[in-house]
């Protein structure tokens, strides 16, 4: 997949597939003990903003646009796609995973991923990818703990019935300049 989107300008390719996996690797931690599906997840996670990427790819003078006012990890990121281009990145992902015939729960949960339960939608592995790539881009952002709590999304959080404490305290595997390097290299 790496290899597909070496190319696409605009996007810290680090940075994006360092957060991907660290939003598969929590997705899995939180999808475990509230029983769901944690393959199916972490898959979920791996690929939520593949639509980014897309995007990126289609139209790059929109979106270099967009960067120097939204930065691409920014929470409010798919809003403001969503304001200007009619669309975000979930559903552009949301149609990429349709296309690769992903299961329709994994679809589900890319394209949900924004407003997981909003809208009569009710897709569980949303809420799990919202949840850990929150935690995954605050550790991008190096957010302090102070402000991952301000920030920490109650509302899905208390609909899947987990302790915000355990997802503060998820250890996600810090890179090194060195594994930095060799994840730029695979991709």
């Amino acid at each position: 997949m790496g290899e597909g989107f070496r190319c696409v300008g605009g996007v810290n390719h680090t940075q994006f597939w360092r957060y991907s996996i660290a939003s598969a690797n929590l997705s899995r931690c939180i999808a475990l003990p509230i029983k769901i599906d944690e393959s199916t997840a972490f898959t979920a996670g791996l690929v939520h903003s593949i639509g980014e990427l897309m995007m990126h790819a289609a139209m790059p003078e929109a979106m270099m646009d967009l960067n120097q006012r939204v930065p691409v990890l920014d929470i409010k990121r798919a809003h403001a796609e969503q304001d200007l281009f009619g669309y975000s990145y979930g559903e552009v992902g949301a149609a990429l995973a349709q296309e690769w015939r992903f299961p329709q729960k994994m679809i589900d949960a890319i394209r949900h991923q924004a407003a997981p339960f909003e809208d009569d939608v009710y897709e569980p592995i949303a809420g799990v990818v919202h949840i850990a790539s929150w935690r995954a881009r605050g550790q991008e952002m190096s957010l302090s703990g102070e402000e991952l709590i301000s920030s920490y999304p109650d509302p899905i959080g208390m609909v899947l019935g987990i302790n915000p404490d355990s997802v503060m305290e998820e250890m996600i595997p810090s890179f090194t300049r060195e594994t930095d390097d060799a994840l730029s290299e695979e991709i």
